[in-house]
This record gives structure tokens, C-alpha cells and sequence, in this order.
């Protein structure tokens, strides 16, 4: 024990074996079937190239192990399908029955967005819960409790307050929905613990927050002052005939060039600060990659998939699990001989909510 004790702490303790050689193989091989099966295949591909990358990554040694099946996914997929389909068409037909009433038409259109956050909420929670309760490791499987109907109405209470509030709610919503998420997590019978605050993260996000606000005003401003003067002098003719690149393109041009310099750092504030206010047991997390790396691993991982026209898919995912368990750490350890089987039931079905509404993690 004493030797392999020293033997996990002079390694990482999280682990990828995997290759893209290999994700390759199992990508190209999914890819012909699911030409050959006009899709149907679809499932099955997703399910091979999961339990190849559960099975390559390993902590403190030992590797995880995933047991989902095709046929789950499948039938979680026509069961979402057969709720959403029916819905949809009925809102399509009454919106098309009050299109001349106004106020019931707008009352109509708000409540379909609004059932569409809820479901989007409903399946980020089944889908987080289907995936760990087909994952184990040491034998031990994970398991989530707490309800998916209630989180999709937390999402859409947290959507709203962020809406109205111009975005400044934010923090608080990502932080409020983590905590439902991993404070219903658990391995076995021991459950994870949240404990950040969204205050911790409102300083880093309103800055950024109003360096945007401020430069999308001031270049609004300078654009209506252009037009403005423009309109009444000589050569107005060209100022006219450029309006509508300067209302719409630059500010979009602005907005877009905000996102790697601001808000993708955000991003990886956000997950640091995630991770370290994170537990198990006495197991406690650090990720430690900066908001320059997360920014750059981004952008390129973007430019990758776009340039190779998806087949680029394999190097994606591999980079990002590589990135991720690269820069995750884990401190303390975990009494295994007091950690007994999850009682938790399994859900039968798959991810059909997200499937059905295109929800996933980079397509695994």
C-alpha cells in the first residue's frame, strides 16, 4: 500500500491514455455507418466514443468505466420526441388561430421561449444525471439526486432575473445552478459539496460587464454623431450607403471581438472558481489553467473544427479532455472502505431532451 501511495503522489493523479490515432479509427468507422444507416447509427457512435474515452482516462490509477448503451440513448431520444413534437404543433396551431389577437398571440409566443427554457433546464439536468449514473469508477457508480423538472424552473427564474437585469444577474445564476448540480452529485454514498459564493464572482464579471456596455455606447455614439453630421453635408450620398454596415457590423464586429479578450477569461475564472469551491468527502479541486490558455485552447479548437469541416472532431475532443485533466488537480483522499454502493436509482432512459433540443458537450 505504502508503495502505491507514493507511486500516485509522484504522478497526476488524473490521466488520459487515450490517442487521437485511435479516436480516429473509432470516428471514421461511425462515420460510414452512419452513412450507411442514414443516421440511425448516431446513438451507437456516441455511446463507442464514450466508452473510449471513459476508459482512457484513469485517477490515481484506476480507470473509469462507462455503461451506457445505444439503445438507451435511442429510447430516450423517441420518448423526448414524442413529448416535444405533439407540443409544438399545437403552440404552432394555436399561434397561427390568435395570429389576429394581439395580446393572446404575445402571451402565446412567451410562454413557447419560456417552455423552452424550462426544457432546456430539464435536459441539461437528465443529461448530467444520465452520464454519471453510467459511470464508475473502482466499481463504485455515480448518481444524481434532486429533480430535473424543478432545476428547469430554476433555469427559467434565473434566466429572467438575468434578463431583466441587463446580464448583471448573472453570477449569481451560474452560481445558484452549479450548486443544485453538484450538491446532488454523488460517488457512491458520498455526496459532493458547493460551497461558492456568487459575490466572488461578481467583481471579475461587472468589469467586463461595463467595459463592454461602455464600448458598445461609445461606438453607437460616435456612429450616431457620423450619421448625424454626415447626412447634411457634401457626399452624404456614401455616408447614407454606409449606415447599414456602421449600425449593424461594427457593433457586432465590437461585441464579437469582446468575447476571446473579455469573456472567455471569464470563463475560465468561472471554472477555476468552481472547481476550488468543489468537494468530496475530504477530496478537495484546483484547476489551473489561465484565462489566456482557456482563451487560446478555445479559439484554436474552434478554428480547427471549422477549417477541417468537422472531420477535425477527434483532435477537438481529445485536446480538451487532455486540457482539462491536465490542469485538474486533486487534494486529499477518500475512505473507499466507507464508501458503499449508491442506492440512488438508475434512470432508464438516455439523453432525449438534449438530443431532441441539440444539447450536449461537443457531441459526446
Amino acid at each position: 500500500m505504502g508503495e502505491m501511495s507514493a507511486t500516485v503522489t509522484d504522478a497526476p493523479r488524473f490521466q488520459h491514455h487515450g490517442s487521437i490515432g485511435e479516436l480516429y479509427g473509432i470516428y471514421f468507422r461511425n462515420l460510414v455507418l452512419k452513412i450507411v444507416t442514414l443516421g440511425i447509427y448516431h446513438f451507437w457512435a456516441k455511446t463507442r466514443i464514450r466508452h473510449y474515452l471513459w476508459s482512457q482516462t484513469a485517477f490515481d490509477g484506476e480507470r473509469f468505466e462507462y455503461t451506457g448503451t445505444a439503445r438507451e440513448l435511442l429510447r430516450g431520444y423517441l420518448k423526448a420526441m414524442a413529448i416535444l413534437i405533439p407540443t409544438l404543433i399545437v403552440f404552432q396551431v394555436l399561434i397561427r388561430i390568435f395570429q389576429t389577437n394581439a395580446v393572446v398571440a404575445t402571451v402565446l409566443n412567451l410562454l413557447f421561449y419560456a417552455g423552452f427554457i424550462v426544457f432546456a433546464g430539464l435536459a441539461r439536468f437528465a443529461s448530467w444525471r444520465y452520464r454519471l449514473s453510467r459511470t464508475r469508477w473502482r466499481s463504485i457508480r455515480m448518481a444524481m439526486t434532486g429533480s430535473a423538472v424543478t432545476f428547469g424552473f430554476m433555469t427559467l427564474g434565473h434566466v429572467l432575473l438575468t434578463g431583466l437585469t441587463l446580464g448583471l444577474y448573472y453570477p449569481r445564476m451560474s452560481n445558484e445552478l452549479t450548486r443544485y448540480l453538484l450538491g446532488n452529485t454523488w460517488f457512491g454514498t458520498i455526496r459532493c459539496a458547493y460551497d461558492g459564493r456568487a459575490g466572488d464572482l461578481f467583481v471579475p464579471f461587472v468589469w467586463r460587464w461595463v467595459a463592454t456596455l461602455f464600448g458598445i455606447s461609445g461606438l453607437s455614439g460616435a456612429i450616431g454623431v457620423l450619421i448625424f453630421y454626415g447626412a447634411d453635408g457634401p457626399g452624404n450620398e456614401s455616408i447614407e450607403a454606409f449606415i447599414p454596415i456602421l449600425i449593424i457590423v461594427v457593433p457586432a464586429l465590437l461585441i464579437g471581438l469582446s468575447i476571446p479578450v473579455l469573456w472567455l477569461p471569464y470563463r475560465a475564472v468561472q471554472h477555476r472558481y468552481f472547481a476550488e469551491h468543489s468537494r468530496l468527502g475530504a477530496m478537495e479541486f484546483t484547476l489551473g489553467y489561465s484565462g489566456g490558455r482557456y482563451s487560446w485552447m478555445f479559439i484554436s479548437s474552434l478554428m480547427i473544427s471549422l477549417l477541417t469541416l468537422r472531420f477535425g472532431f477527434p483532435i477537438v475532443i481529445m485536446r480538451w479532455v487532455k486540457f482539462t485533466l491536465g490542469h485538474l488537480t486533486a487534494n486529499g483522499t477518500l475512505d473507499y472502505a466507507a464508501i458503499l454502493q449508491s442506492q440512488e436509482a438508475i434512470p432508464a432512459g438516455g439523453e432525449g431532451i438534449a438530443e431532441a433540443l441539440d444539447i450536449g458537450d461537443v457531441g459526446i
